[in-house]
C-alpha cells in the first residue's frame, strides 16, 4: 500500500535507527538514513523529496527544530509529512516544533500504529500535491 512513498529517517542513536527502519520495513518500505540534520539537508538536496521525514529532535552538527527550519523555507518543503520524534517531552521544543511546520509529535519509540498513520498521511498528502500539479 505504501512502497511508492519515500521515507527519510533523520535519527543520530542507532537503537532508535533500528527500531524505526524496521517499522517501516514491516510495510515494504528501504528508508533512507541521515544521522544529523545537515546530513538531512545533504539528501534533500540531492535527491526526491520524500513524503515522510521520521525526525529525531536532538541530534549533534543540526537538530531537528534548525533542519525544519530549513525544510520549510525551501520551495518543495512542503511535501514531506514531518513526524517530530524525541525521547524527552520537552513542551517547548515541541511546540517550537509544531510552529515550524512539524505535522505531528510522537515521544520515542513510535508505535507501529502511529508509524501506520503518519505512513497514511504522507501518501494522502503526496496523492494530492501529485493531482493539483497535473491540474495547474
Amino acid at each position: 500500500m505504501f512502497r511508492q512513498t519515500r521515507v527519510l529517517i533523520v535519527e543520530d542513536n542507532p537503537v532508535n535507527f533500528m527500531i524505526m527502519r524496521n517499522q517501516v520495513r514491516k510495510h515494504g518500505i528501504e528508508p533512507s538514513l541521515c544521522t544529523n540534520g545537515q546530513e538531512a539537508v545533504d539528501y534533500c538536496r540531492a535527491n526526491p523529496m520524500p513524503e515522510l521525514i521520521l525526525l529525531d529532535g536532538y541530534m549533534p552538527q543540526m537538530d531537528g527544530i534548525q533542519f525544519l527550519r530549513w525544510l520549510r523555507a525551501q520551495p518543495n518543503g512542503a511535501i514531506p509529512y514531518v513526524l517530530f520524534c524525541s525521547s524527552s517531552i520537552d513542551v517547548v521544543d515541541v511546540a517550537e516544533a509544531m510552529r515550524l511546520g512539524a505535522d505531528k509529535h510522537h515521544p520515542k519509540p513510535i508505535a507501529a500504529d502511529d508509524l501506520a498513520a503518519a505512513l497514511m498521511q504522507a501518501s494522502m498528502r503526496a496523492a494530492t500535491q501529485a493531482k493539483a500539479r497535473t491540474q495547474s
